[in-house]
């Protein structure tokens, strides 16, 4: 039975582990978040309807600005897809 742990000592070792073709998760999180933050900061800017309960503020518009800020900040630093087997 191959052990798992000697594995990625030996892959870590010879500087594999990180360039073998592993996608970075970070990519795909940071796209989905992004576009949702997009599409929500441009609903929340169209859309400028009082919700039930007026506070005063656009909430659409401040968590849409929040998740694309997110999203941006997991999208940037991530390896993209054209990366992936370098």
């Amino acid at each position: 039975m191959v052990d798992v742990r000697e594995e990625i000592k030996k892959m870590e070792a010879e500087g594999s582990a990180e360039t073998k073709g592993f996608m970075d998760i970070r990519f795909f999180i940071g796209l989905i978040l992004t576009v949702y933050g997009i599409i929500l900061t441009i609903y929340g800017t169209l859309t400028n309807t009082p919700p039930p309960v007026d506070i005063g503020i656009n909430l659409n518009l401040c968590w849409g600005i929040v998740i694309l800020i997110v999203g941006l900040l997991f999208f940037i630093p991530s390896k993209k897809p054209h990366q992936w087997g370098k």
